[in-house]
């Protein structure tokens, strides 16, 4: 009974029609965007790679990832797992002769991510050519490994246990996209690249929101297995959207802050990805979320040269 939003369309006033010579790179934007705030993200993101060289097909995708405000996170994150498949179906009808590019900001990362994961789990080859995350609003184990999580009395004196595999996959976000037989990275023939800063103010929001007593810290993981859709009742906790951050190991107590849970992939460097971008020393601001919008482009241009030229060569 899962419901997926319709296949992607056109939106009139812009292009219907694409270049089939050329290559192609998609952007998805993140949480609190609505339609029209969405327009104007693609269009400076369109620009600011059109006057850095860039002369190949840009799509920009929208998702509803505005119903509310930043209370409503939960819920958005259900509309992203709701987007992922027909991004992912939109992607594999575009022309196979040419690379294909795709980029999120924020929460955008989840419908992108789940995307390439769904793709591969449908026995799906090769998809894209490079990922791109833009300050990512998903939880580092995501992207973990996928393995027995350990607190040891070495590591967490007072506080060890053991979560395995099958208790994470219960209870937890853990290795999401690095689960056995679909692998999302294994639909990137590329770069997977994470831009990150260490202090953006509206990751650092998602992890204070996300630290809720009792949520955290002992998995309940006798309940069924995790699942996108959104339950009622006694059910609701094992609603994927709905799960907290693990602990992180060496910080795992009762009294615990948003220091000691895990971090969303935008505040951290994670193994996962074969590049890591560290956005605050190529122009970002510190504590910025969107940057790669907000200031100017001679400022960030270090930046777009890094992602967008030197790792991915998406401008050549």
């Amino acid at each position: 009974n899962f419901q997926t939003y319709p296949n992607v369309t056109a939106v009139s006033g812009f292009a219907e029609n694409y270049d089939t010579t050329k290559d192609f790179f998609i952007f998805l934007h993140g949480f609190n965007v609505d339609l029209q705030e969405a327009y104007k993200w693609n269009r400076v993101m369109f620009r600011r790679l059109h006057w850095s060289g860039y002369r190949d097909n840009y799509i920009g995708l929208t998702w509803e990832g505005d119903e509310g405000n930043f209370t409503y996170f939960d819920t958005n994150v259900f509309h992203a797992l709701q987007s992922s498949r027909s991004v992912r179906q939109f992607l594999t009808s575009l022309p196979t002769n040419k690379n294909i590019s795709i980029g999120a900001h924020s929460l955008g990362n989840l419908v992108m991510w789940d995307a390439l994961r769904l793709h591969k789990a449908l026995g799906g080859g090769t998809l894209v050519e490079n990922a791109i995350s833009i300050q990512g609003a998903v939880w580092e184990e995501a992207f973990w490994e996928q393995d027995n999580v350990e607190y040891t009395a070495t590591t967490d004196p007072g506080h060890a246990i053991t979560y395995t595999e099958d208790q994470l996959k219960r209870h937890s976000w853990a290795f999401y996209f690095r689960q056995t037989g679909h692998v999302a990275s294994d639909a990137v023939a590329g770069e997977t690249i994470n831009s990150h800063t260490y202090w953006d103010y509206a990751l650092m929001l998602q992890k204070t929101t996300n630290v809720t007593a009792g949520t955290a810290y002992n998995r309940d993981n006798t309940q069924p297995y995790r699942t996108p859709q959104p339950n009622a009742g006694s059910n609701a906790n094992w609603a994927l959207p709905e799960y907290s951050a693990l602990m992180q190991v060496g910080r795992r107590t009762t009294s615990y802050s948003n220091s000691d849970i895990t971090n969303p992939i935008g505040l951290t460097i994670v193994p996962f990805f074969g590049r890591t971008v560290q956005a605050h020393t190529l122009g970002w601001g510190t504590v910025a979320h969107s940057d790669c919008k907000d200031i100017p482009l001679y400022v960030i241009y270090p930046w777009v040269f890094k992602v967008f030229d030197e790792f991915s060569s998406i401008i050549h």
